[in-house]
């Protein structure tokens, strides 16, 4: 499997309150406060795409990708949308979840 390695930097916040603009990469209500996730150039985060859309009678796919970070120790966020699945990654770890991914057959392509 593919994933694409963004160019772009991510940093994350909690807000009691819903965000006034729609500038956001990422906002969702967990019911007792909103998760925000934006780009931002002094980010610590990056993402990796799943690259390919996966029907919803499909399995196993965030699997193949979280064990080999887990067994790495590489801590990560995940978001899914309909139509794709990122893998968040703090940049000092990086370099290590790469590794791991591409031990076990896992492309990385560069954004």
């Amino acid at each position: 499997m593919n994933l694409i390695l963004s160019k772009d930097r991510f940093m994350f916040w909690r807000s009691d309150a819903p965000p006034e603009d729609h500038s956001y990469f990422a906002v969702t209500n967990a019911g007792d406060g909103w998760s925000i996730v934006e780009k931002r150039d002094y980010g610590n985060w990056r993402a990796l795409r799943i690259d390919g859309e996966f029907g919803f009678d499909e399995v196993g796919i965030l699997l193949q990708i979280l064990e080999p970070l887990a067994d790495a120790e590489v801590p990560i966020m995940t978001l899914s949308a309909y139509h794709a699945v990122f893998i968040l990654v703090k940049t000092s770890n990086l370099l290590k979840a790469v590794d791991a991914l591409r031990s076990v057959g896992h492309g990385v392509i560069e954004e």
